[in-house]
């Protein structure tokens, strides 16, 4: 039981950086003029998470 709540919980973690992610592709979207030094932050905390998102999937399918 405690392996399924991980497993759930880490799925909602999931979910969480993949809509940050579509969150911050679309903002990208905007030209940079327009864009706010926070927007930029945020953009570059998405790639993050991005960056770590992949890591942690390739990690689980090995």
């Amino acid at each position: 039981m405690l392996e399924s709540s991980n497993r759930l919980d880490e799925e909602h973690r999931l979910i969480a950086r993949y809509a940050a992610r579509l969150a911050a592709e679309s903002s990208s979207s905007q030209p940079t003029q327009q864009r706010s030094a926070p927007d930029i932050s945020f953009t570059i905390d998405s790639n993050k998470q991005q960056r770590q998102l992949i890591a942690e999937l390739e990690n689980k399918n090995r």
